[in-house]
């Protein structure tokens, strides 16, 4: 009896931590600042993810978002807690960017010039954040007046299944030496976005997924912009886009993401703003590794909604390669 307890106390724990390996790959990278989940010193022990579609187990983990909890922040061992960071390099595969009616102010299409990049991201409560980036363009004279040189994101935001997140971004033209025209930053120009991830239908997985270690999640975000640049220079108000994004893991670290994007006020969506987007890859949210990715932000449209510009192809999308580590 004693042997029996054993073994299935070990095989539970075991299922507990393989669940939460998978929660993670499966909902890590719908996040809105497209860093993935927090990098952890060591697999989190956790109570197995539940996914079932009960009002019960949704209400439940609905309830847990923007909890705030302080013991965790004075049990920490030191300062450093909490900080996490990693370092980049990315290369834009076409000179889109630099083309006529890719931007226009502090707002286009993100990457002009190969990127060399460090980031530095904080959670002192829950999944409660604050992050930082630096870039240093490889061809300086290819930095678009919209191709930032630091970027900033903070807010809360749980990968766990049934809860919500709102985040702030701002990855506008941001200058650390503003010339004229410029500003260090423009905070009215970044996005506050409300999301909310979920399960995909367990059928879709069962006809789809090929490894237990895959699987796939999506999240709905309602994104408010207060200020933005329009094609002709003007600037005006409160630009509104609904995302959806679906993440599809197809064995561990590997997977495809897409992402289809709405504008429901006619008129807001600028050439250099995508009906859709998508990227696929490799990502580890484990400190210490490395993860190879190839995203194309750059504007894809569909035939429907043709853009005014060169639509974008795949030869537009960004290839990165990042290291991330813990203090």
């Amino acid at each position: 009896m004693g042997l029996y307890c054993s073994i299935t106390l070990k095989l539970s724990a075991q299922n507990e931590k393989e669940s939460t390996i998978r929660a993670i790959n499966k909902y890590g990278f719908l996040q809105f600042d497209g860093q993935g989940a927090k990098a952890v010193k060591a697999i989190p022990q956790e109570k197995t993810t539940k996914e079932d579609e009960s009002w019960e187990n949704i209400w439940t983990n609905m309830q847990t978002s923007f909890s705030v909890p302080w013991e965790d922040f004075f049990k920490k061992e030191k300062p450093t807690d909490g900080l996490s960071g990693s370092l980049s390099v990315m290369y834009p595969l076409s000179d889109l960017a630099s083309r006529p009616g890719s931007g226009s102010g502090t707002q286009g299409v993100p990457l002009s010039s190969a990127v060399v990049g460090a980031s530095i991201s904080y959670v002192p409560i829950g999944y409660w954040f604050v992050n930082f980036s630096v870039m240093r363009y490889w061809f300086p004279d290819r930095q678009q007046p919209w191709n930032p040189d630091f970027t900033y994101s903070f807010g809360y935001n749980d990968w766990h299944p049934y809860t919500f997140s709102f985040v702030y971004q701002n990855f506008g033209g941001n200058r650390f030496n503003p010339q004229a025209g410029e500003a260090i930053t423009r905070f009215w120009e970044g996005t506050f976005s409300l999301g909310w991830k979920f399960p995909s239908a367990k059928l879709l997985e069962y006809l789809c997924v090929v490894h237990p270690s895959g699987g796939i999640g999506h999240s709905i975000n309602a994104n408010l912009t207060p200020q933005f640049r329009t094609a002709d220079g003007e600037i005006r108000s409160w630009k509104t886009e609904v995302a959806f994004a679906t993440k599809y893991t197809i064995y561990e670290n590997f997977y495809l993401n897409f992402t289809v994007h709405w504008f429901p006020i006619p008129g807001q969506q600028q050439p250099w703003d995508p009906d859709f987007t998508y990227g696929f890859g490799y990502f580890d949210w484990h400190p210490y590794s490395f993860s190879l990715q190839y995203n194309n932000f750059a504007g894809g449209r569909f035939p429907w909604n043709p853009a005014k510009t060169q639509n974008a192809g795949f030869l537009d999308g960004t290839l990165s390669l990042s290291w991330s580590f813990v203090f």
